[in-house]
């Protein structure tokens, strides 16, 4: 008895597209006429996050420019956090990691929070619950 193995995919049959990645950022352009920080604060203010990780969002949201960057200058950091929220220094970095694996933010150019540059993203999966109607 002979048993037929699958034959395994080879680059010419794999999608010639990325799959769709939820927590892919949206494009200020893809916003329409709202404020990226209206958006933003919408998508936390409807989120089921923890209290403290909304606020540490609210927080950061005071730091964006229209686009949802801070600028070094304007860079909270971690301790800048801590005195802006009134939360212990554990409770905000939770809250950061939260707004990272929820893909409200992005941490750049440094690995502890201490020191990283972050940037506040709308990701399209939470865009497109925020479209739907509120019930």
């Amino acid at each position: 008895m002979t048993t037929t193995t699958e034959r395994r995919p080879s680059p010419a049959n794999m999608p010639s597209k990325p799959a769709f990645d939820p927590l892919r950022p949206v494009r200020v352009d893809e916003l329409g006429d709202a404020p990226f920080r209206v958006v933003f604060e919408r998508a936390l203010l409807r989120s089921t996050m923890h209290p403290h990780t909304r606020l540490v969002g609210l927080a950061l949201a005071t730091h964006c420019d229209p686009t949802g960057l801070i600028p070094e200058a304007d860079q909270p950091r971690l301790h800048g956090l801590t005195a802006e929220t009134g939360l212990q220094l554990p409770q905000v970095v939770v809250a950061l990691n939260t707004l990272m694996s929820r893909g409200l933010i992005i941490r750049r150019m440094a690995v502890k929070w201490e020191r990283a540059h972050v940037q506040l993203v709308i990701p399209h999966a939470v865009l497109a619950r925020l479209s739907k109607p509120q019930e």
